[in-house]
């Protein structure tokens, strides 16, 4: 039998109520280039990146975003930026709702969030020193003086294990490790509630990774932040998440603690995905098998899934809750 559904914008356990983040039902489209036959075959003229996605971070949590490539990932966490504005649903950021602010009144909500990008060479200016790009955001943000500014960004490099002579250097002077180094120090400038992790550890050698994602717990510990840790890598996720939650093609189908969900995953395609980590513990992401058709009535894993019944090709199923923090959207889980 499956579970009684939540309400929209039920939280998942008032433990952590009230939330930093807390994204309800969101829903994003995007436009698509209208060739002559795609009009003629009378196509839809645009897609939809994510569909009415719950996910709520509480105050110093780390929450991971899994999925393989193309699930959406990236464009919810750049919603909860308010990079995009969503279509449907809403964004409360520190119980303020930001889903239509413009940006004028989105600056301030800037200063409180931040993000680390899965590349840091190309997210730096390559004409600027790493002092200058450290400083940057003190100058639009904040303000302070000179002595100020070079005070805190030695402080920042301190804080990131960089040397004090990083300062005088360009970005191509670093090497991979110390430039998301320099990423994740030019992130925490203006001390935000909240920084988002975009693939942030992917493009790094192994011993590199393991440097990187000691020093993201380290300073989630010391500071007090929140991260939101958007992955492909199952691994890195069951590392240093304290809850992950999982996406296919745009839907959030199961969210839990991330022992409980690498122990016990309920969803078939959550089981799926953990049954990529291959003996040697790497990441092997292919858990899609097929075609899947993101317009299709009913749930949108149903062409992929091993447990599909009749009422998977009606709707897709609600998310409800099915432990103390554990959501899940599936009319026959596990």
């Amino acid at each position: 039998m499956a579970p009684e559904p939540l309400s929209p914008g039920a939280p998942v356990s008032r433990r952590h109520a009230p939330w930093l983040v807390d994204a309800q039902n969101v829903t994003v489209r995007f436009s698509k280039k209208r060739t002559l036959g795609a009009m003629l075959a009378n196509a839809p003229a645009s897609f939809r990146a994510v569909a009415e996605a719950d996910l709520a971070i509480a105050p110093q949590e780390v929450v991971g975003l899994v999925g393989e490539s193309g699930s959406g990932k990236t464009t919810l966490g750049r919603t909860i930026l308010r990079l995009y504005e969503p279509d449907e649903g809403a964004v409360v950021f520190e119980g303020k709702d930001i889903t239509h602010l413009r940006e004028r009144q989105l600056r301030a909500v800037w200063r409180r969030m931040a993000v680390v990008f899965q590349d840091p060479l190309s997210s730096l200016n390559p004409r600027h020193t790493i002092h200058t790009s450290l400083a940057t955001p003190l100058r639009i943000g904040a303000r302070p003086g000179v002595r100020e500014v070079n005070a805190r960004v030695r402080s920042a490099l301190q804080r990131v294990g960089l040397p004090m002579d990083a300062e005088g250097r360009y970005p191509h002077e670093l090497s991979g490790g110390q430039l998301q180094r320099v990423a994740l120090a030019r992130a925490l400038m203006l001390s935000p509630a909240l920084v988002i992790a975009d693939e942030a550890v992917s493009k790094l050698d192994v011993s590199v990774r393991s440097q990187i994602l000691n020093l993201f717990k380290d300073l989630q510990a010391d500071l007090k932040i929140s991260f939101l840790f958007i992955t492909h890598d199952l691994h890195v996720a069951n590392y240093i998440c304290d809850r992950v939650a999982v996406m296919f093609f745009g839907r959030i189908v199961e969210t839990a603690p991330a022992r409980e969900l690498f122990r016990a995953p309920r969803h078939p395609y959550t089981r799926a995905l953990l049954a990529t980590i291959d003996d040697r513990g790497a990441d092997v992401v292919q858990a899609r098998r097929g075609v899947v058709d993101p317009n299709a009535a009913g749930c949108i894993y149903q062409s992929q899934c091993p447990r599909r019944v009749a009422r998977c090709g009606e709707a897709h199923p609600p998310t409800a809750l099915v432990g103390a923090e554990h959501t899940l959207a599936c009319f026959n889980p596990g």
